[in-house]
């Protein structure tokens, strides 16, 4: 007797059936279309990968107080470090965030496993969830809890740490946190452990090329999904599936947009995404982005909302640049603190090259970093960027 043949999971039939929908929409598929994003669907993505977050059930509930104190906090402020009003005060004095720091960072990491329906979306709210720590660390400067204080601070940073491709939507908000890092070196002691412990943070922060990459690439996949989703099949359905992870590729498939654009477009993002993502791990991300003009013109005039959509993943890339100044400057501050404390003064250029051990260099231009110290005060350059800080005392 023949066996029946083997049934795919229930819930990648469910996903298949959602998109199948679109077949109903009266647009016949076009299978070049199809195969040319299956084809860049498929090409062994360089950057992309999740990291499993063990006892992953735990650590969401262990996360989950966090994010909802995280979105109330966005009901409230609308700008960076504001002080809370007397109930969020209140609210975070009672909490425990140097717990959850880590659990925040292994359930974020581990993306492909996140169904937004039910989880707790902590990379929904990083920048405010890093802006509780900053603001828990300031309650207990004042109370003159420094070392506890320093602890928050390095908590904010740590869920920075080691980022994957899909955090790059948020990492821009990184930037506050440095910003109130220099002001908190200025009016505080740091003890010696500290400031190398600061140093390891916010150097693990920096972003490999290929995870930027793979960031870019993946929103351009996932636009084209909305788009033109209507010409493809069950193949590109599993591929969108295995790539995502099932709950992003379901709702990636399920967008407002009818995704039933025809050649003209799919000709134009196409483009956009060649000029752009074989080569971007080569080149600096301007020459990346400059590269992909033409074709973004013509998006813009094509469907204003996909161009719109497709510029916006590109700026990620131009956006890079000013964050690593700040990372770098950040970098170069700490370190000169640490060897001034370790040598009994402030060292020289060539003490702090070494103790960086590789000269710094920003993705976005291709140049890199000179710095300079001279009377108390240090230099970071690159190109246009130039920025002076008197050097803390530690």
């Amino acid at each position: 007797m023949a066996r029946p043949a083997e049934q795919p999971p229930r819930r990648l039939r469910m996903f298949a059936s959602i998109a199948a929908l679109g077949l109903a929409c009266g647009v016949t598929p076009d299978p070049r279309i199809a195969d040319e994003f299956f084809a860049r669907l498929e090409t062994p993505p360089v950057g992309w990968a999740p990291v499993p977050c063990s006892d992953r059930e735990q650590r969401i509930e262990s996360t989950r107080r966090m994010v909802h104190f995280a979105q109330d906090l966005r009901g409230y402020l609308r700008e960076f470090d504001t002080p809370l009003p007397e109930q969020l005060q209140e609210r975070l004095d009672r909490s425990d965030l140097l717990g959850p720091v880590d659990d925040l960072r292994c359930v974020m990491n581990d993306f492909q496993r996140l169904d937004r329906r039910i989880d707790p979306d902590a990379l929904d709210v990083l920048g405010h969830l890093s802006n509780l720590y900053v603001l828990k660390a300031r309650t207990l400067f004042a109370r003159g809890e420094d070392r506890a204080a320093w602890d928050h601070v390095l908590g904010a940073l740590r869920l920075y740490g080691h980022p994957v491709a899909p955090t790059m939507t948020k990492q821009l908000t990184l930037l506050p946190v440095l910003e109130a890092l220099h002001g908190m070196l200025r009016e505080h002691p740091v003890p010696p452990p500290t400031l190398r412990a600061l140093v390891e943070a916010v150097d693990a922060t920096l972003v490999p090329t290929p995870v930027r990459c793979a960031a870019l690439r993946h929103e351009l996949l996932e636009i084209a999904v909305g788009a033109f989703r209507v010409h493809f099949g069950q193949r590109e359905r599993e591929a969108v599936a295995r790539r995502f992870g099932l709950h992003e590729a379901m709702r990636a498939w399920q967008q407002h947009r009818a995704g039933k654009h025809g050649h003209p477009l799919w000709d134009a993002w196409r483009d956009a995404y060649d000029a752009q993502v074989p080569r971007c791990e080569q080149q600096p991300f301007a020459h990346t982005v400059q590269a992909a003009a033409p074709a973004q013109s013509l998006l813009d005039l094509l469907h204003p909302p996909t161009g719109v959509d497709v510029r916006v993943a590109s700026d990620r890339l131009n956006r890079a640049g000013p964050l690593v100044d700040a990372q770098v400057t950040m970098l170069a501050v700490l370190r000169v603190m640490a060897l001034r404390d370790a040598l009994g003064r402030d060292p020289t250029t060539t003490e702090l090259a070494l103790d960086f051990g590789r000269r710094p260099r920003n993705p976005w231009d291709g140049r890199y970093f000179t710095i300079g110290i001279a009377e108390g005060s240090i230099t970071v350059t690159r190109g246009t960027y130039v920025r002076t800080l008197t050097i803390p005392e530690a």
